[in-house]
């Protein structure tokens, strides 16, 4: 058997062989669809009973803890510009009016996001809410098909359903929109709509972390034409931006971003951050250090991105898959909900496998890759072990084995 390379006559070799069989025996489609179904609504469901167990906040709007800072932005540059928004005193007490939790969420975005949101100006809380929450479902879905592992409502769960998804519902963030313009960028330029795979990279923009690799693999494929059509869109994009705001939001912008750096040595922060900088530094490593050896890991994360868009005959899953996994090892900032990338890459990879042979090991890992965005920051909080970014490298070195050595195997049932 495939999954069992291994001697068998090796002591104890059978018996873990047999163990491995059977703990994969349990990894079917029926249960993947059953408890995808399950995990959002139940999240949501323990969330609002949190919240509303507390009498000050019973029948307050439960969600949307990070997407108050998306609506109060909107709200206050609609009231009084830009001098209004970036008031600290003022940006607090409008998100502590709506919202259930304490804490102050800054406003560090580029003004490309801030275009982006403007319509929720016009709009309550609880209505913006509902209305960023289902576009930002809406285009993952439009862009869904490119990724999905299997063309039936059994893969639509695996997406939806993802445990990443319902951090991202609850929180409202827009880990979804901007994966979905990733992945939609890349499969528009597969069908040869140029024009607009260049747009939806372009609205990478309003969160650039998640385009850094994009100028690799498009080099790497010495596809000059896209690289000038994204400039070219990039450039239109931001003076359009900053027609809307002028020249003065730009020197907001980068006056307030480092400011997010006095946040980010809270424990609580930096167990929600699947990078290798977050899980460093929560295992106590000097600053200093810890980002010489994170520097190290997205250099390593680059090349195998550029080695697999450059090498000719890759399959197209495990080259898209790589970026995603790729992206979220090259910033050292990055949050639970960023794991839309990861969820992409990893049923991308569960198509790869499961059309070429699924081993007992891959179906162990990869559903391991799937639960864990979910499961990783309070097992981080309780034990001071950050196992986020082990997940995009697990991705990746799947990606590059799965390249080297096809699978051999039976398909998931």
């Amino acid at each position: 058997m495939a999954s069992t390379a291994r001697n068998l006559s090796e002591p104890g070799t059978e018996c873990e062989a047999g163990l491995l069989d059977r703990a994969a025996g349990y990894l079917t489609r029926s249960r993947l669809y059953y408890v995808a179904l399950m995990l959002v609504p139940a999240t949501v469901a323990i969330e609002v009973a949190g919240i509303w167990s507390d009498p000050g906040n019973l029948w307050r709007f439960p969600l949307g803890h990070d997407f108050v800072a998306f609506w109060a932005a909107a709200q206050l540059f609609a009231q009084g510009g830009l001098d209004a928004l970036y008031d600290l005193g003022a940006f607090g007490a409008l998100q502590e009016s709506v919202s259930v939790r304490p804490g102050l969420l800054l406003w560090h975005y580029p003004p490309h996001y801030l275009a982006l949101i403007l319509p929720l100006a016009g709009m309550s809380f609880r209505m913006g809410y509902l209305i960023f929450t289902a576009v930002n479902l809406a285009a993952l879905g439009s862009a869904g098909w490119r990724i999905l592992p299997f063309r039936t409502p059994v893969g639509w769960a695996a997406l939806f359903g993802a445990p990443v998804m319902a951090a991202a519902v609850v929180q409202g963030q827009n880990g979804a929109f901007f994966a979905a313009c990733l992945v939609g960028g890349i499969a528009a330029g597969e069908r040869g709509r140029p024009w607009l795979s260049a747009l939806l990279f372009a609205l990478v923009l309003a969160k650039p972390h998640y385009g850094v690799l994009l100028p690799l693999v498009m080099i790497a494929r010495r596809d000059w034409a896209a690289i000038a059509r994204t400039a070219l869109c990039c450039a239109g994009f931001t003076a359009v931006v900053t027609l809307l705001f002028g020249f003065r939001a730009w020197g907001f912008f980068l006056h307030n971003v480092p400011m997010l750096g006095f946040t980010l040595t809270e424990p609580e922060l930096l167990a929600q951050m699947p990078t290798a900088w977050a899980a460093l530094r929560l295992a106590g490593m000097p600053g200093e250090l810890a980002s010489v050896l994170h520097l190290a890991v997205a250099l390593a994360a680059a090349r195998i991105v550029w080695t697999l868009w450059r090498r000719p005959g890759v399959y197209p899953d495990l080259a898209l898959a790589a970026l995603l996994f790729g992206t979220l090892m090259i910033s050292p900032y990055g949050f639970r909900y960023d794991m839309v990338l990861t969820l992409g890459g990893t049923l991308l990879l569960i198509r790869h496998a499961n059309a070429r042979g699924l081993t007992p090991g891959d179906k162990i890992v990869l559903a391991a890759m799937w639960v864990l965005p979910g499961l990783f920051p309070p097992l981080a909080l309780a034990t001071g072990v950050q196992i986020g970014p082990m997940i995009s490298l697990a991705g990746l070195a799947l990606c590059l084995d799965k390249a080297r050595h096809p699978a051999a195997g039976p398909a998931l049932r």
